[in-house]
Order: structure tokens, then sequence, then C-alpha cells
């Protein structure tokens, strides 16, 4: 995998309020990184997501009780409060459509998107492609208890993989199971 002193181009999909750029550039700052850019991309809205339980299915995530709304606003203004509003870009949209979608290339993308089996497969066979050369693809939330998959959906995807601290997951291209 690539050493994380050569990451520039980081692309987070599934944001919250910016947490996970937060904590990206948290780590990049302890190992006394060179400057990167981030690109997230969230839905940004008010709405559930796939992989909630059922008695949570058709509310709004301010409904379910989940917390702050995912706002790009709100977002925007957490990450001025970090001083790391200068290298983000974000964007408004569904991940999968976005990686269907575009030819850009990362070299690290971070996936803390739907939850569910499903979502999570597809946007991890989505992103593999869009990874640039020694690129890494992770993401957070490594569980499968209630509705969650994405253990499941990073175990079937690749043939090894890292798993770090508070269900953390790192994986190189290079171990992905095509057509699995």
């Amino acid at each position: 995998m690539r050493a994380v002193e050569s990451i520039r181009r980081v692309r987070v999909l599934g944001v919250y309020c910016g947490r996970d750029v937060a904590y990206i550039a948290s780590v990049f700052d302890s190992l006394r990184r060179p400057a990167f850019h981030v690109t997230e991309f969230d839905k940004f809205e008010d709405s559930g997501c796939a992989d909630w339980p059922a008695g949570m299915k058709g509310r709004s995530w301010s409904e379910a009780g989940f917390g702050e709304v995912p706002a790009i606003q709100s977002t925007r203004r957490n990450l001025e409060r970090l001083s790391l509003a200068s290298q983000v870009t974000l964007h408004q949209g569904r991940a999968e459509e976005f990686l269907a979608a575009t030819d850009q290339s990362f070299d690290l993308i971070y996936i803390d998107t739907s939850h569910g089996y499903q979502t999570r497969r597809r946007t991890i066979e989505l992103a593999i492609p869009r990874l640039a050369p020694g690129g890494i693809g992770g993401g957070d939330d490594f569980s499968d208890q209630g509705t969650w998959g994405v253990a499941r959906a990073v175990r079937e995807a690749f043939e090894r993989f890292d798993l770090h601290a508070n269900g953390i997951w790192w994986a190189s291209p290079a171990a992905f199971r095509a057509g699995n």
C-alpha cells in the first residue's frame, strides 16, 4: 500500500458534518504530513438511509433521533472552525452515482456511507477503479450488528485487509476480489 507521505488526493464518501476529514487531518498532522486535499461527498439531506432499522425506515434523520442533520452549511462551518476549509471541497449527491460517473482518481478513498451490506459492497466495487496506482481504500464501522453489513462487505470484497481500533479498515486494490 502507498506510504501515507505520498497521499495527496483524498475522497471521503459520507461526511457527517466533517467528522471523518477531521480525523484524517489529525492523523496526517500527527505524522507531520505535507499538504493534502480532501474532496468530500455526501447526500447532505434530512432523510433516512438504507441501513436504518425497520422501525426507523421512512423517518427523517431528525425524526429518528440520530443527532445533527448532516447539512452542507454546518459542515462548512465545522471545517472553518478547524482551519480545514481551504483543504476541503464539498459536493452534494449520492456517492455511488458520483463514483459511477467520474474519471477522477484518488490516493485514498474513505467510505462512510450507508452501512448496509448491499450499499457498502457496491460502493467498494465502484471505488476500487477510482484509486490511483498504489492507492488505499478504507472506511470505518466494521460491523455486522443489527442492519449493518460493513464487515461482510469488506471480507467478501478483499482477500486481505488491515483492521484497526474503532473498526477502521484499509485495503489495497491488489487485494480486491473482482467479480465476487
